[in-house]
């Protein structure tokens, strides 16, 4: 009887009011105490998988036994997932545990857990997310298609910013970057408006493959590039999506209706910018379920681990190609809070080791110094890693500095997008500093590397073997048929650069360069050989053949530059000035191009095979072209006479077109009387 007056009396004062405050905190199932946000998920129609445990202790920590708690949920629904309020008193321990089952309502909900007999208490809210047994389907298919729409968000960024800037970017990798200051600055600026050191990586690849530049000056660029990647970065930290809308309608709206075509490019850009930012906001709803998934959130506790985290970063990125689209992921999972600092650190050094996987499979079927452009990226990325792994530390220090720097002062959980775009800044500038100086020392590195492989870029030769001894007449009669190999080149080239002005597109410009260089190697080759062949026989016959060939090599370069040189810097400047043709000029431009390219096409034939018939097509068609240009060009004053807007502003480019197939005509005709002589 003592012992329950007692306990009566203890529970009296506990009913009257306990003066301390009751403070409550949540427990694991191993009795730890829970720090992090308090959540859990369940399935519908079935108890918690982890009962709720909750420890009451007052002001100094010691333990408060027998205190009445109270859970009690915040909103109840119609169909009765959690609708509960209910008392339980905790233990010797101060150790309260409850469980219940929920209904079939798929949504959040809070408990309040208070105590029940004391106003002097804290409240602690604990979630509880219902979900469908399937739910994993509908978040997968639901972040795939975010994930494209990002993508292809990039993707449209990336077109409308390099059609704003036509041709102009293939000429400052060709023609600035002779230093490694000057070659760090274009490749930042490529990168910014490419939106992918990839696609920049790539493009080098190519380049140097084409003899179009150094492979010792594509490194400067290589690390330039690294930084502008940090741009589109920073952007995607920023949070646009409310505005994701907005910029969609906008970006329609110029797309659809603008008439002028830079106006039409800026609005690609907004649109893109707007499904980039879309695609964001649909991946982060996506991901909201696996804040309470068990298994994901020991996954991304595993990418604490160095080791774990680049290697995902790498597999991850060389997945998807783009280092942008991991960290823009990456910073959709840190937005709700499943992300730590430490880990977006390595999976930030995977990203950008993942990158240069790009560049290794553009230079797969490439010469050996194109090979070089790729491994060196790869060099860069893990010196990168390497020079960081050990000043983890020392780099979340700079990173906390700049966020101060840049006024990010929020909370902890809304900051961790801007800390992983800081990271990344913070990163590739820091190292970018400390290499471009040191850049010829990774060139000098990749130069050892390849020593020993001898080159295997591809002939641009179809038929000759300059590594076999041929007798003087096989010699020539295989280098007439490389002759018409490179007719057969000026004619495609022909029909883009005509195509260019006549479906008012740029998408041929960066292959004619290509091909120029292509044509003028087979120009090259075939002249060195002819050449070593007179000198080797002492036939009059050879000397007259190799000097025949040589003089239509000469001429066919000449139709070359006419193309490839003079009509392409026309072209890019009209591109720069938006000009358009007017349909009288299409279609008398359309008229002469068909002629034109016939003519050229009877004159790969008679290289080929002395086609007589072709002979006197030539012979017909070279009058005719002549005759309908003279034609064009006084239609074509008149028109100006009578005040054809269009026409007058375009004049210059429409009258060297006209001028320009009246030069491949002359030399074409100048080939065949070589042929004749």
């Amino acid at each position: 009887m003592r012992k329950l007056f007692l306990v009566l009396i203890f529970l009296c004062f506990y009913v009257l009011g306990f003066s301390e405050v009751i403070h409550f905190t949540i427990l694991t199932q191993d009795d730890n105490v829970v720090d992090t946000e308090q959540r859990q998920t369940c399935f519908e129609n079935q108890e918690l998988q982890n009962p709720i445990r909750i420890q009451a202790r007052a002001e100094n920590g010691s333990v408060l036994p027998l205190v009445p708690v109270r859970y009690k949920s915040l909103f109840c629904s119609d169909k009765g997932a959690i609708c509960i309020d209910s008392v339980i008193y905790a233990d010797s321990l101060g150790i309260a545990e409850f469980n219940f089952k929920v209904g079939e309502d798929q949504s959040e909900y809070q408990l309040l857990i208070s105590s029940a007999s004391s106003t002097s208490s804290n409240y602690l809210t604990y979630t509880i997310h219902v979900k469908s047994k399937f739910w994993l389907l509908p978040m997968f298919l639901a972040l795939a298609g975010g994930l494209m729409l990002f993508l292809y968000g990039m993707y449209l960024l990336s077109e409308g910013l390099q059609k704003t800037t036509g041709s102009r970017l293939q000429q400052l990798l060709t023609n600035y970057t002779n230093t490694k200051a000057k070659g760090f600055s274009v490749g930042v600026l490529l990168s910014v408006v490419i939106q992918s050191s990839s696609a920049v990586s790539s493009m080098l690849v190519n380049f140097v493959d084409a003899k179009l530049l150094k492979f010792r000056n594509s490194i400067p660029i290589l690390i330039g590039a690294a930084i502008g990647t940090t741009v589109t970065v920073q952007l995607i930290a920023f949070n646009f999506s409310t505005y994701s809308y907005l910029f969609i309608a906008l970006g329609i709206g110029l797309l659809l209706f603008a008439k002028k075509n830079k106006v039409r490019y800026l609005g690609e850009v907004i649109l893109g910018f707007g499904i980039l930012f879309f695609g964001m906001y649909i991946m982060s709803d996506a991901i909201k379920p696996l804040k309470t998934y068990q298994p994901f959130i020991n996954f991304m506790k595993e990418l604490d681990n160095p080791i774990w985290g680049v290697l995902f970063g790498v597999l991850f990125t060389a997945i998807l190609q783009s280092s942008g689209a991991v960290i823009g992921i990456l910073i959709t999972l840190s937005t709700q809070g499943l992300v730590s600092i430490e880990s977006a650190i390595f999976l930030i050094f995977g990203a950008n080791i993942g990158t240069t996987s790009t560049a290794m499979l553009a230079s797969l079927r490439t010469s050996i110094e194109s090979k070089k452009v790729a491994f060196a990226f790869f060099v860069y990325k893990m010196l990168m890693l390497l020079f960081f792994i050990g000043l983890i530390p020392q780099l979340l220090i700079i990173i906390n500095y700049v966020g101060e720097l840049l006024a990010d002062s929020v909370t902890s959980a809304e900051s961790m997008p801007r800390q992983i775009a800081n990271a990344h800044l913070v990163i590739n500038v820091w190292f970018a500093i400390i290499m471009v100086p040191l850049s010829g020392y990774i060139a000098r590195f990749v130069d050892y590397i390849f020593a020993k492989q001898a080159t295997n870029k591809k002939s641009v030769l179809l038929y000759l073997n300059k590594k076999v001894e041929y007798s003087s007449f096989i010699g020539l009669s295989i280098t007439k048929q490389e002759i018409a190999n490179m007719l057969h080149r000026l004619l495609v080239v022909y029909d883009k650069m005509f195509l260019t002005f006549l479906n008012n597109t740029d998408r041929y410009l960066y292959e004619v360069v290509q091909d120029r260089e292509d044509i003028k190697e087979i120009r090259d080759e075939l002249i060195e050989f002819l050449i070593e062949s007179t000198r080797k026989s002492i036939n009059n016959m050879v000397f007259v053949d190799a000097h025949k060939q040589i003089s239509i090599i000469a001429e066919f370069s000449h139709i070359n530059d006419a193309i490839t040189k003079i009509l392409h810097r026309r072209a890019e400047k009209w591109f720069e000035r938006d000009y358009v043709l007017s349909n009288n000029e299409k279609k008398e431009l359309l008229s002469i191009y068909w002629k034109l390219k016939f003519l050229l096409y009877e004159l790969m034939l008679v290289m080929k095979k002395r086609n007589t018939k072709s002979l006197a097509k030539i012979d017909e068609l070279h009058l005719l072209i002549e005759e309908e240009i003279i034609t064009s060009e006084r239609l074509h004053i008149a028109r100006l006479i009578e005040g054809e807007r269009i026409e007058a502003i375009n004049t210059k480019t429409f009258l060297e077109l006209l001028n320009m197939m009246q030069v491949i005509n002359n030399h074409a005709k100048a080939s065949v009387k070589i042929l004749l002589r």
